[in-house]
Formats: structure tokens, C-alpha cells, sequence
């Protein structure tokens, strides 16, 4: 299980906010924790974290775009959150692989011969990183 916290939900200016990931497994048949961690985060690793565990489908849903161009370009700046996010979370082995997996994948995705093509791509690569984290 993963979860984000804060003390300052409301955001308020007077009060210093501090963040953290909670992670833990929960054994059902002895019915406790046998792992937890609490790690602190900041706010910019909080933001992608809120991205990382959203539902990509329901904000395209309630996003309006301009146009193509402009869709590639939230979902461009989605991913980058999101690819902070997995080398935050992955450990040094695992992130290199998906490093070398990013590097050929970004080859594909400017080969691609149109900006809606392009777009597909990526949000096929959004939903695989956010796996990932999950």
C-alpha cells in the first residue's frame, strides 16, 4: 500500500506544510504490518505523486485542449512528472532498466508520423510508468 500525507490540506499560507509517502504491506492472515515506511518528500515529489497515482482517462476526460499540440504537450509534461516520480520510487537497478526502455521509447515517439500518433504514445507511456510506481 502507498498513500501521500500532509499536515496542511487546506493550504494554508501561516502553517509550514510537511509531506510524506507511507508505505507499507499488510499481512490479512496475521493481520498486521510486516513492512512500513514513512519517508518525508517535498512538495514537488508530493505534485508527482498526486500525477503518478491519478486516473490519466478522467483528467484527459475533464482537460479541454486548444488543440492537438496542445494535448501533446500536457500529456509531455505529465510524463516528465511522472518519470521523476519512478526514479524516486524504483531502486538504482530497476530505474536503469526502465531508463533504457525511456531512451528507446522517446526514439518511437518522435518518429511517429503525426501529433495525434504521438499522443497515443504517450498515453500508453504515462499508464506503463504508472504502473510502475504502483
Amino acid at each position: 500500500m502507498r498513500a501521500l500525507s500532509q499536515n496542511n490540506p487546506k493550504q494554508f499560507d501561516d502553517v509550514k506544510t510537511y509531506y510524506a509517502l507511507f508505505q507499507g504491506t499488510f499481512d490479512v492472515a496475521a493481520k498486521k504490518w510486516t513492512v512500513t515506511d514513512a519517508p518525508s518528500i517535498n512538495a514537488e515529489q508530493y505534485d508527482a505523486l498526486q500525477t503518478a497515482y491519478s486516473d490519466l482517462e478522467q483528467d484527459l476526460e475533464h482537460s479541454t485542449f486548444e488543440n492537438e499540440e496542445g494535448k501533446a504537450e500536457s500529456l509531455d509534461q505529465t510524463m516528465n512528472s511522472l518519470y521523476g516520480t519512478v526514479q524516486f520510487i524504483l531502486p538504482p537497478a530497476r530505474l536503469a532498466t526502465v531508463k533504457r526502455e525511456q531512451i528507446e521509447w522517446l526514439k518511437k515517439r518522435d518518429a511517429a508520423p503525426s501529433t495525434d500518433k504521438k499522443c497515443k504514445l504517450m498515453e500508453a507511456r504515462i499508464r506503463a510508468l504508472q504502473e510502475l510506481v504502483w
